[in-house]
């Protein structure tokens, strides 16, 4: 528990990073209100973010 009474912990959260790619990131890079700029170690979902960046071809970085 965090202190506050929500039950959250930092395992919840590690346990949710760890389901699937963050949706909000992916949303932003398929309609092309961002850019995918991957700093390793955090290299997980680099392959899907480029595959959404490539196939967007829309938005802020269209060609």
């Amino acid at each position: 528990m965090n202190g506050n009474g929500s039950g959250s912990d930092d395992g919840e959260a590690r346990e949710e990073e760890a389901a699937g790619p963050p949706l909000e990131n992916a949303w932003l890079v398929e309609n092309g209100y961002a850019q995918v700029m991957t700093i390793p170690p955090n290299v997980k979902h680099q392959d899907l973010f480029l595959k959404l960046q490539r196939e967007a071809g829309r938005g802020l970085w269209a060609k």
